[in-house]
């Protein structure tokens, strides 16, 4: 499937959890759930948080750093694996989704 920069940048906010409804991901947790999906991220609380996103000296939002992904997985089977996997952890856990 292939989306749209809009597109991603909604899911974005979906996937962070900034939206209400699905679970909400810290920095950590984030990096933790793209490196699920093949990336190899290192959260690193002492220098910034989430890694730089290339030709940026500065280190991402939750949500920059979760649209740079998406666009890196989009039109991958990785893009569908990761939005069914967010979806059924906010299915799981429908209070921690909805107090969010």
């Amino acid at each position: 499937m292939k989306l749209s920069d809009y597109a991603l940048k909604q899911l974005s906010k979906v996937v962070c959890g900034d939206e209400g409804g699905t679970k909400y991901f810290k920095g950590q947790e984030l990096a933790d759930l793209f490196n699920r999906f093949g990336e190899r991220d290192i959260y690193d609380f002492g220098n910034g948080g989430l890694p730089k996103i290339e030709g940026d000296d500065r280190n991402p939002s939750r949500k920059d750093y979760t649209f740079n992904k998406l666009k890196k997985f989009n039109e991958s089977e990785k893009l569908k694996n990761l939005i069914e996997f967010v979806a059924l952890q906010s299915l799981n856990d429908p209070l921690d989704a909805m107090n969010k």
